[in-house]
């Protein structure tokens, strides 16, 4: 059996769904042309500064409170790091 669980960055309003026209890479968002793997991997919780985010942190979108909450959890039935709820 397998679990994929995903990343923070899909429930930020700083996500970008489409690739990025710059870089032309995977995955990105406002603050990050393409996100460093410690945040999008999950060992970072990005409401705190990361260098280079120039300021720009983990908004979480309303319409996905429900979906990061189901996420918190399993995270942390997994013994991994649980996010803030900004």
């Amino acid at each position: 059996m397998s679990c994929v669980i995903p990343p923070a960055c899909v429930f930020c309003a700083h996500y970008h769904e489409q690739r990025n026209e710059r870089t032309d890479e995977l995955p990105s968002c406002n603050a990050f042309a393409a996100i460093p793997d410690e945040i999008f991997m999950g060992g970072v919780d990005h409401t705190a500064p990361f260098c280079g985010d120039d300021g720009v942190r983990f908004h979480l979108r309303e319409e996905n409170l429900k979906d990061f909450m189901e996420l918190n959890e399993l995270r942390a039935q997994m013994g991994l790091l649980v996010y803030k709820v900004p």
